[in-house]
């Protein structure tokens, strides 16, 4: 441990704060005084000479700051005028302060600095802007059709850009934890990028008053942005000058087709500014300037400088942000390590491995937490750093592993001694260990945050990235070239075209090869852990292989092996937990805002969705983010209670993504237009569509799903009525049960408290069984209603009330699934007659998600939004009995 330099013992100090401040967060006030004490004592040690506790200090303050910074980002309410508009229509008059963009097809997305509000001045605040896309916008130069990729003339709709002074029509409102298992954390994605609140305006578009002041710099990039976009729309045709603007300045407006074939193959970032389009930029200025024999310090300077008016032309995006601030830092890192000895920073010399690497790495890191201590929780910061570290730590590694494997190999084959000599460098060996690094590295973190893992990566990066960078140099040439003389730039942009046509199809072809993309199913916290100490384990049995240490130190002569052994053992807890762990029937009651959705996954391994929610409040994106959480990519069974758009609202676009086996509907779906409709399409896709009514039993394994509304008559002379046609549903395993009766009114309730008598449903039920390995074979329902918990029926609303069926049900939890409405859902006199009955109430709006778990004792729940930091708090396991 001693042998551990100060800045890694200062970066995990750092970091510890940081995650404990996050967690637990405390008085910044408090805190900031025991840092200020800290940095006192460090500078007393330090005066007397004794660097140990001094250097201890030194780590005591890095662990307070980063407490006391990350508390205070967290605790700042914001101005006080937000909470007081949250969620009432307001207009807004400010600047966009971002490049306006298009997603899912028809929105509008940009940043907002606030300055009035229903003509009120107020503390200026940024937003996060939702609204209707204009016909054409101005995105920095030439009007774009996202979708089509082509370039238009029309002069009407609104030219919207950085800078334009707007009013926009819409509801605030303050971000939020997330609620369901798979989305990202809206509130801390906010904190991290200064956004205080979010101004939903999905009817209004923007009304463009001129344009604001910007700084003159800022104005220059803007114009620069303006010009290069120009050039590429005047000499390309609109597909490729598209795809040349993404790859150049980050721009959005790339085809879909396109976006998708490089998510298949792991090359998105290619499409976006990331650290490779910054690094490339910085190489080859400095390489330029260094054939110019400038002194370093102006080289630095000037690359500096470059990279700040590419950040700037680039928009600000975040990920260029941190990217350029870690290359200038591990510039300089390397212009003040050039003044050193080898043996103080310089490099090990064999394997070719730099150690000055991964301390800059680590100084550029601890740089921008310093700056935003939350950026440790960002998706992008963690792929930025853990791609970095698989390049310049881990590659090297694997590259000298490589060549001695590759010597070893051809001692085998060729029969040479081991002796002699092979060559410093295989062909391919550097782009091969350096593209492994960067999978290995950031494996987990893409299974983690985007529930996928792309092995065709290891071939693509290899293949796709040089044209990409060749792509953006002649690019840029070109552009630049264009501004100046527009046939230069033209006869430029004819290579750029060949190499882009080469992009595109390289993509392209590598999606289409089977297994490119794997989805897998999140894994928590513990086991991200495990998998990292794996691969140091491994990495440094391999260092050690490579560079062994001296005869002398017999103490450490072993540890290669034992840490090879260990690694091992872990790798195989890991493999055999999920093997040896007894499956649960488990129910996710999924918070899609207005309406209703569950997820049921049955211990035989029969997955299948309860209603699906609505498509007004995303729920089409919420379920499948939900089912991606989980590794689902096919559903067993979908059950649609009844037809409206709350319920099943977002089947159309499940039916497109995943993969269906079987739909099953109320038995008179042919009179329902909705739910007729949803059928036809099933069919269209060759999805089996199955009526069910009351009496109809669903199984697999010991659980089952039955069916207790409408009775067979019910629907007679009453087409039309989906409400009091919703199926009711029943799930029981183990001896738990749990109700899901739809949106029933209280008559359909007090007649299902009558069915429900002894001997009064038949014993003749339709049984069916769920695709499974094990199904349940044919069996009556149970009798009665009581239950370990239900899904309140109709959201809670006053039609739904009834003391009987609260009585005859007694569940020990009441679960409503209701969002933001002005139904006035739930209804108080419904939550009075619950508590009347002690029932434990959960809204999905305040507690998120609700995952149900049927144990033999007890039927557990936890609520998603009761989790803590990592989830490692996660559950509060309360049982319904």
């Amino acid at each position: 441990m001693k042998n551990v330099p100060l800045i890694y013992w200062a970066a995990l100090a750092l970091i510890v704060g940081i995650a404990g401040g996050t967690a637990f967060p405390w008085p910044s006030a408090v805190v900031m005084g025991a840092c200020l004490l800290a940095i006192m004592l460090a500078v007393f040690m330090l005066w007397k000479r004794n660097p140990n506790r001094g250097a201890k200090s030194l780590l005591a303050v890095f662990f307070l700051f980063g407490l006391a910074h990350s508390s205070a980002q967290l605790s700042d309410a914001g101005p006080a005028w937000i909470l007081q508009k949250s969620y009432n229509p307001v207009t807004a008059r400010g600047q966009i302060v971002s490049i306006p963009e298009k997603v899912a097809g028809q929105w509008g997305r940009f940043i907002l600095n606030i300055i009035e509000i229903d003509g009120l001045a107020v503390p200026q605040a940024q937003a996060e802007v939702y609204c209707q896309w204009p016909e054409t916008v101005m995105n920095g130069s030439s009007e774009v059709d996202t979708d089509a990729g082509t370039g238009t003339d029309t002069e009407s709709g609104i030219n919207l850009e950085e800078g334009s002074l707007i009013y926009i029509t819409g509801k605030i409102r303050t971000a939020q934890a997330p609620a369901n298992p798979g989305e990202t954390d809206e509130r801390l994605r906010h904190r991290i990028a200064g956004i205080e609140l979010r101004l939903e305006a999905w009817d209004s578009v923007p009304q463009l008053q001129g344009r604001g002041r910007v700084s003159r710099l800022r104005q220059i990039a803007i114009n620069l942005r303006t010009r290069l976009k120009k050039v590429a729309a005047d000499t390309m045709p609109p597909l490729e000058a598209a795809l040349l603007n993404g790859i150049m300045l980050g721009s959005k407006d790339i085809p879909i087709a396109i976006k998708k074939a490089f998510e298949k193959i792991g090359a998105v970032h290619i499409l976006s500014v990331s650290g490779l389009h910054v690094s490339l930029v910085a190489a080859a200025v400095g390489w330029l300037l260094k054939k110019m024999r400038a002194p370093n310090m102006l080289v630095l300077l000037a690359v500096a400088g470059c990279i700040w008016l590419y950040i700037l032309m680039c928009g600000l995006q975040p990920p260029a942000l941190r990217s350029g601030i870690m290359t200038v830092a591990g510039l300089t890192g390397s212009v003040c390590g050039q003044s050193g000895t080898p043996g103080q920073g310089g490099t090990s010399g064999q394997g070719g491995i730099k150690i000055s690497g991964a301390r800059r790495l680590v100084l550029a890191a601890i740089t921008l937490l310093l700056v935003n201590p939350l950026l440790l929780w960002d998706v992008g910061f963690q792929l930025s750093f853990f791609a970095t570290a698989g390049i310049f730590i881990v590659g090297p590694v694997l590259l000298a592993a490589l060549r001695i494997a590759a010597q070893k190999l051809s001692t085998l084959r060729r029969g040479i001694s081991a002796k002699s000599a092979i060559p410093p460098r295989l062909p391919g060996t550097g782009a091969i260990a350096c593209s492994l690094g960067v999978f290995l590295t950031v494996l987990p973190l893409n299974a983690r945050y985007f529930n996928c893992v792309a092995p065709i990566a290891l071939i693509s990066n290899i293949i796709v990235v040089p044209l990409a960078s060749a792509a953006l140099y002649l690019g840029l040439i070109a552009a630049l070239a264009g501004i100046l003389f527009l046939p230069a730039g033209l006869w430029l942009n004819s290579g750029t075209m060949v190499l882009l046509k080469a992009l595109e199809s390289s993509a392209g072809a590598l999606a289409r090869i089977p297994g490119g993309m794997m989805v897998l199913a999140a894994p928590d916290f513990l086991m991200t852990v495990s998998y990292y100490a794996i691969l140091v384990c491994v990495l440094y049995a391999l260092y050690r292989k490579i560079k062994p240490l001296p005869a002398e130190v017999v103490w450490r002569k072993h540890t290669p092996k034992r840490l090879l052994m260990a690694a091992l053992a872990v790798s195989a807890v890991l493999v055999v937990r999920p093997v040896l762990a007894i499956s649960k029937t488990k129910v996710v009651v999924v918070d899609v805002g207005q309406g209703c959705a569950a997820l049921i996954q049955c211990s035989s391994g029969v997955t299948g969705l309860i209603d699906c929610g609505p498509v007004k409040s995303n729920g089409a994106s919420i379920i499948a983010n939900l089912l991606r959480h989980y590794g689902v990519r096919n559903l067993d069974f979908i059950m649609i209670s009844h037809g409206h758009a709350d319920h099943c609202g977002a089947m159309p676009a499940l039916m497109e993504e995943f993969g269906i086996k079987k739909i099953i509907l109320p038995s008179d779906y042919r009179q329902r237009p909705v739910l007729k409709q949803l059928a036809n399409d099933a069919a269209a896709l060759g999805i089996s569509v199955l009526g069910a009514e009351s009496g109809s039993v669903f199984g697999s394994g010991k659980a089952r799903v039955e069916v207790l509304w409408p009775a067979k008559t019910r629907y007679s002379g009453a087409a039309g009525d989906e409400n009091s046609g919703s199926l009711t549903l029943r799930i029981s395993d183990q001896g738990r049960t749990l109700l899901l009766p739809g949106d029933l009114g209280s008559k359909e309730l007090n007649a299902l408290v009558e069915a429900s008598l002894p001997d009064s449903l038949s014993h003749n039920s339709l049984s069916h069984n769920l695709p499974s390995h094990n199904s349940l074979s044919h069996s009556s329902p149970h009798s009665g209603l009581k239950s370990d918990a239900w899904v309140v029926a109709h959201h809670g609303s006053a039609g739904s009330y009834c003391p009987e069926f609260y009585q005859a049900a007694d569940p020990d939890l009441s679960i409503v699934s209701v969002g933001n409405n002005a139904y006035g859902h739930p209804s108080g006199a419904v939550l009075e007659g619950l508590t009347a009955g002690e029932s434990r109430i959960l809204l999905t709006s305040n507690s998120g998600a609700v995952t149900l778990t049927f144990n033999r004792d007890a039927l557990t729940h936890h609520a998603w939004r009761a989790r803590g930091l990592f989830g490692l708090w996660r559950w509060r396991n309360k049982g319904a009995n």
